[in-house]
């Protein structure tokens, strides 16, 4: 029945959101419910996803391009520049099997995929918000889950441990 959440909000995702200084622990840990069970399945049964976020492929080739583009390279102060030096110094190498086997590798590329949305996060005790927002741009119109199954695995999986 998937990894324990109390570990994975504490070893996982609260070291990596610090490491970016970002806030979204509780949409984090919502995402792993929803996405693979908080670890159940750390590869999507008949598609490309992987890790306990299931990141695409392209989607993660897509964080990483918005990481390195141009113009955060000749920029030393920016937030995705630094973020692509941290991920690059902790030996987290491009390539997409590291999403399986690196939690904080892919919980970072997850967050980082939220951070490239306009949108704010809706606040941490929202989970109706965190669900709506999970489906609208995690998971999109076209993905298999729905804003109930979100709330659903988050109260299975998480709601106990924040």
């Amino acid at each position: 029945m998937g990894i324990n959440t109390l570990q994975i909000k504490e070893y996982i995702v609260k070291p990596v959101l610090e490491a970016l200084e970002l806030k979204g622990t509780n949409i984090m840990l919502g995402i792993a419910a929803q996405e693979s069970n908080m670890g159940t399945y750390i590869h999507q049964i008949n598609g490309p996803a992987l890790g306990l976020w299931q990141i695409e492929p392209t989607t993660h080739d897509d964080v990483w391009r918005y990481l390195l583009r141009k113009d955060n390279i000749n920029n030393t102060y920016s937030k995705r520049h630094i973020w692509a030096q941290t991920l690059n110094c902790c030996n987290f190498e491009y390539f997409n099997d590291r999403l399986i086997y690196d939690l904080r590798y892919c919980c970072a590329i997850a967050r980082i995929k939220l951070y490239m949305i306009p949108k704010p996060l809706p606040a941490e005790d929202d989970i109706e918000g965190m669900a709506h927002y999970w489906k609208k741009f995690y998971n999109s119109s076209k993905g298999k889950g729905d804003a109930d199954d979100f709330m659903a695995n988050y109260d299975k999986y998480v709601r106990s441990y924040v």
